[in-house]
């Protein structure tokens, strides 16, 4: 079985990779290029995943050294945000390829396997440890400081039994609650509007100084990990929730001993964000989604418009396309925030000479946040072929398609 080290001064994000490689690797972890180092002295490792941004021994200079010493071992780089002139540099040292984090647990196995040259189908699977049932006596009090309620829903959709959780809107309902009761663990979103987060922070601290208060981060804010240890948090956690993640968050604060959740649950829930109508395109003074256009209900039904076909050379006016792009973004965002399990863009009153841009803004905006995201057009012959076999699950016809995509295979 190869083996993998993993250098990175971020505990959760170390813990996060492991659980994501340990069933098909060998996987041992260093906090920071020295222990790194010191690891490689007394045994080999078939592959190194190295943090860039770390305290001490940066990840450029532990490459440098690496090398120096005549270790030749292969690098990946992780890094929190794509940054061209280091990663150029680093190429001179020999590095593989580089990560951007955070990755799907998939993504990473099969990038990991593709530098090693390995099949994962062939590869030797560890035996996964017997799963212990948490019961209800057990249960763990969790409250979601949070904007977005559906972030509490999906925490306890996810951890099922495992959790009571308990969600507050704003800081004084939080404060409210840490007054009256005890928690385990307090997720807080660093992103609650009007306040001061530092100071919320010490508030439900001096109220419950047993509780864990981690920050909660969109999957697009780079180095959570430095503002969480400035906000003196306990760890940090990303939007949308995902269950290799949540599995280490509830190893690390919750329950001490070896014990797995069972009770994880498909993804049932999703949003619908409608991108303005043909009439506003034409007059190309559209203004962007409001938040209220982004949010949806569990259950509901979700009518299916017939717009109007656009003429087929109608050009945007930029006025027009800047909004867009906004509103786009913006919805993607906020669906994101509120831990939906996919998003939905309707686009069918775009015309058609500009579907292929936004759409390619939708979908990369989505992975770039970690959600799931559906994009529907009145027809998928305007786009290339390549777009089609690179999104095979990202765009499609109809809404009612795109909601149930997947639901076969989770059958």
């Amino acid at each position: 079985m190869k083996k993998v080290l993993i250098c990175d001064d971020s505990p959760v994000d170390r813990k996060v990779i492991a659980k994501s490689l340990e069933k098909f690797f060998e996987v041992v972890q260093a906090d920071g290029g020295d222990a790194a180092l010191e690891v490689l002295k007394s045994s080999a490792v078939d592959l190194i995943l190295l943090d860039i941004n770390m305290p001490g021994k940066d990840g450029p200079e532990t490459l440098r050294e690496l090398r120096n010493l005549g270790f030749q071992t292969p690098v990946v780089l992780l890094t929190a945000e794509v940054r061209t002139s280091v990663i150029k540099a680093m190429m001179v040292d020999g590095i593989k390829s580089y990560i951007v984090k955070p990755v799907s647990p998939d993504d990473l196995r099969k990038r990991v396997a593709g530098v090693l040259g390995v099949s994962l189908d062939g590869a030797e699977e560890k035996e996964e440890p017997q799963a212990v049932e948490v019961s209800k006596q057990t249960a763990f009090s969790v409250l979601v400081v949070d904007q977005f309620e559906m972030a509490g829903t999906r925490l306890k959709e996810l951890l099922g039994d495992s959790v009571k959780v308990t969600y507050a809107k704003t800081s004084m309902v939080a404060k409210q609650y840490v007054n009256e009761r005890r928690f385990d663990l307090i997720l807080v979103d660093t992103e609650l509007p009007n306040i001061d987060l530092a100071a919320l922070v010490e508030a439900l601290r001096k109220l419950n100084d047993d509780a864990a208060i981690v920050g909660v981060y969109m999957r697009d804010v780079p180095n959570a990990y430095s503002d969480a240890m400035r906000l003196q948090l306990a760890g940090h956690i990303y939007k949308p929730f995902i269950k290799a993640e949540l599995e280490v968050l509830y190893d690390e604060f919750l329950f001490s001993r070896d014990v797995k959740v069972t009770t994880l649950k498909a993804p049932t829930l999703t949003a619908l964000a409608p991108i303005m109508s043909t009439t506003e395109a034409e007059e190309t003074t559209a203004e962007a989604p409001t938040e209220e256009s982004t949010d949806s209900t569990e259950g509901a039904e979700t009518p299916e418009p017939a717009p109007e076909e656009a003429p087929e050379e109608v050009a945007l006016g930029e006025t027009y396309c800047v909004r867009l792009r906004a509103g786009i973004s913006a919805g993607i965002r906020q669906i994101a925030s509120a831990s939906h399990s996919f998003g939905i863009i309707d686009l069918r009153a775009i015309p058609n000479p500009n579907i292929e841009e936004f759409t390619l803004l939708a979908l990369s905006h989505g992975a770039r946040l970690g959600l799931d995201t559906r994009v529907v057009l009145t027809s998928l012959e305007p786009l290339s072929a390549e777009i089609k076999e690179k999104h095979p699950g990202g765009v499609f016809a109809s809404v009612d398609d795109a909601i149930t995509y997947g639901e076969e295979e989770d059958g």
